[in-house]
């Protein structure tokens, strides 16, 4: 079984060599004994980060994909030990679960086999915890020791109010949550009108055995009895910002959520968007957001929110252009590609008894398929894709309300019978980002994408006098570049303009993102500066002013 495994493996980075946090590949290179312990304890933090049951050391792979072969380790006996001094200097007796002697068109390849760090526990060598870093690594920073410890607390949502009755819970949530249920389950739904409030909130989980949980409390709790839970903010948040992140309205909700959730939604403004379509100039008109969607990345944001963060569960409206649900607390799964690629759901989730009984409920679904709904859901309106940005112990997922990039649908107008894997390479061109570890080689092929000097580009690549472009692609331009350009300029002439800015940047972005993009690639960047407080803002919404903050 475990041979097969490593097959998979082999065949997925020959075919789309990538590395990542679990994932590391070498050449011809050879490690000795203490190396290779420092890169087994990374990996294996990482694997247990990302719920991954194993991580891969691979030797005779270049970080290209080309097969190089490899004499490292090449007995037995060398291999043994290897593994037994790995076995007594690993913190936690922790060794490679096999090392697998491949063979690919007639060159060795070795794969070693990491398994994940013991649930609770850093995996640490020689006394010290390592993590990756891109292509580096680190000694394991508090915030990843600390999520990894996590793993191994009780469910905080599972927990238990003493000394309550039914009595704390909202009469109307209740009834909310059983019209939800019998919706879901259409052929229980008699049976389970027969239920009393106490059977059927027994039955969801909401109750144990006629106790309270911290999840009644949060769905269905009247306003007062979140005071029952200590240490926690439990609220959901409405804020309304314009391009420059100045907030122009907001409002708080409280428990039940299950309540909240409508009321949220009805804050948002869901217009009608109406858009030309290019050729026929026939008009399209849909709501800005898809409602499902939007109570969907709701939901999840309950579901997975870390209470003990004391933060709200909060979403950010963007004049009619972007909706950001924020909640705190890493993205349990590790990777988005990982949910909507169909690669396997997180098998632990960080509030298990709140999303089995919001699931029960009809609320979210536990096998990663609300998330790919709203995927799919936004390639069905031709908008850009869903982006996750999973950085800073927080989930920031933004919904797009209109077309950012024509060409690109216009792309997929054209082609409706592209694969999913081949929309999301070429949303991911659209906005100038990295396809990460999709092959976009088809899409080239159809003339569906061109490369360029900094990566790829929509198009055929075919300038008017019928020269193909000859370009290959390159380092792209991240979010850090660009607030170092803008810092740069700032400590140069003191203040910018929102114009001056767009033309610093828009000259250093990808020359396949559209200008639409750019802005609000742009405005993104500007908002978490503002946010960090790297630079502060002045003047009026329609002519913004930043600064250095104190300069």
């Amino acid at each position: 079984m475990r041979r097969d495994k490593a097959d998979e493996i082999l065949r997925k980075v020959v075919s789309a060599p990538h590395e990542d946090e679990v994932i590391e590949f070498k050449d011809r290179r050879t490690l000795n004994k203490d190396e290779m312990g420092v890169y087994f304890s990374a990996l294996s933090n990482e694997a247990e980060l990302r719920d991954h049951h194993s991580a891969w050391m691979i030797f005779g792979i270049s970080d290209d994909g080309e097969v190089m072969g490899t004499n490292f380790l090449d007995t037995v006996e060398s291999q043994s030990r290897l593994k037994r001094y790995i076995y007594e200097q690993c913190g936690t007796n922790l060794s490679y679960r096999d090392i697998h002697t491949m063979n690919h068109d007639g060159k060795r390849v070795l794969m070693f086999e990491i398994p994940a760090a013991q649930h609770g526990t850093p995996t640490s060598f020689k006394g010290i915890a390592y993590e990756r870093q891109g292509e580096s690594v680190y000694p394991l920073t508090e915030e990843k020791r600390r999520r990894i410890m996590n793993k191994s607390l009780p469910d905080w949502s599972s927990q238990i109010v003493p000394g309550v009755g039914m009595d704390v819970l909202d009469p109307i949530a209740v009834m909310t949550a059983r019209r939800l249920y019998r919706s879901k389950h259409p052929d229980n739904a008699d049976a389970s009108d027969a239920w009393s409030d106490q059977e059927f909130l027994n039955r969801m989980g909401l109750t144990i055995d006629g106790a309270v949980t911290y999840t009644a409390i949060v769905l269905l709790g009247k306003e007062e009895s979140s005071l029952l839970i200590p240490d926690s903010s439990l609220c959901l948040r409405w804020i309304l910002r314009d391009d420059d992140d100045m907030t122009l309205s907001g409002e708080v909700f409280v428990t039940p959520f299950i309540l909240s959730i409508e009321r949220l939604y009805s804050r948002i403004r869901n217009l009608e968007y109406s858009d030309f379509r290019t050729k026929t100039l026939a008009k399209v008109s849909t709501d800005t957001y898809d409602p499902n969607a939007v109570r969907e990345l709701i939901c999840n944001a309950i579901a997975h929110q870390d209470y003990l963060m004391r933060e709200m569960v909060t979403v950010v409206e963007y004049d009619r252009d972007r909706l950001v649900f924020i909640n705190a607390g890493d993205f349990m799964p590790g990777s988005i590609d990982r949910v909507i690629l169909g690669e396997g759901p997180s098998y632990r989730y960080r509030n298990e008894h709140m999303v089995r009984v919001m699931n029960r409920i009809g609320m979210v679904e536990t096998i990663g398929t609300g998330i790919q709904r709203v995927f799919r859901s936004q390639i069905e309106r031709m908008f850009p894709l869903p982006e996750y940005d999973l950085s800073e112990e927080h989930v920031r997922v933004t919904l797009y309300g209109r077309v950012i990039d024509r060409e690109y649908r216009e792309i997929l107008m054209r082609n409706p019978n592209l694969k999913f894997r081949d929309i999301l390479c070429l949303d991911r061109i659209s906005k100038g980002e990295d396809v990460g570890g999709l092959d976009a080689s088809g899409l080239v092929s159809a003339g569906l994408v061109h490369t360029t000097a900094s990566g790829y580009a929509l198009g055929p690549g075919t300038p008017r006098g019928g020269a193909s472009v000859e370009s290959t692609p390159g380092k792209r331009v991240s979010n850090s570049d660009c607030r170092t350009a803008i810092l740069e300029y700032l400590e140069a002439n003191g203040t910018a303009s929102r114009g001056e800015i767009d033309a610093l940047l828009f000259d250093l972005l990808p020359e396949g993102m559209s200008e639409e993009r750019k802005k609000v690639k742009v405005s993104n960047v500007l908002q978490s500066m503002r946010k960090e407080g790297l630079i502060g803002i002045e003047g009026t919404t329609r002519n913004p002013i930043y600064h250095i903050p104190g300069k």
